[in-house]
């Protein structure tokens, strides 16, 4: 669980580069002794199982392209050293240009949502219900979609799939689907 102790900000970054802005910020608030002031560095991320030539792969998406989001107390000396930062845009913030913290909300709906993904991560819970629509990744039926009809105790999944326009049920794992 992600402890917050300071407000969190949101750091505009350059696109694709979220992880590497994040280690070069952290690098930075260090070198300028600001980093006891700040106490987390995020770049959400979610963890998605996709098959590629028949293997499951791991693959992360970021949640908040070209966003990293930081938590801190001194908000006027870390927006003082990233000022002219190469790759960092500038804080979300007023017309001012002034850093505005995320509301108690905020914070607790993104970091609820990367401390959920990790649950589902960890527990190996499988991410669909029943009815729900999703496209199929792999296998010979690879770009169809359907309609999940049945979730078996192994993991396996039912889904109707139309085909010559009668509802084929065809047999998958979750690592085969994505939501539509």
């Amino acid at each position: 669980m992600i402890q917050t102790t300071g407000k969190w900000y949101v750091i505009r970054v350059a696109g694709n580069k979220e992880k590497s802005m994040s280690d070069k910020i952290r690098s930075e608030l260090s070198i300028n002794k600001l980093h006891n002031s700040v106490h987390n560095i995020i770049v959400p991320v979610e963890k998605k199982f996709i098959m590629k030539n028949g293997k499951k792969v791991a693959r992360e998406t970021i949640l908040y392209p070209g966003y990293v989001l930081i938590e801190t107390d001194r908000i006027s000396e870390v927006k003082n050293v990233l000022k002219g930062f190469s790759g960092v845009a500038g804080f979300i913030g007023d017309r001012a240009g002034n850093p505005a913290p995320l509301t108690q909300g905020e914070v607790d709906r993104m970091i609820g949502k990367i401390e959920e993904l990790e649950e589902i991560e960890e527990s190996g819970e499988i991410p669909f219900i029943i009815g729900e629509m999703v496209k199929i990744l792999d296998g010979p039926f690879n770009g169809f979609s359907g309609e999940i009809d049945e979730i078996d105790a192994k993991g396996k999944l039912k889904v109707g799939v139309m085909i010559f326009g009668r509802k084929t049920p065809v047999e998958l794992s979750a690592t085969q689907l994505s939501k539509i």
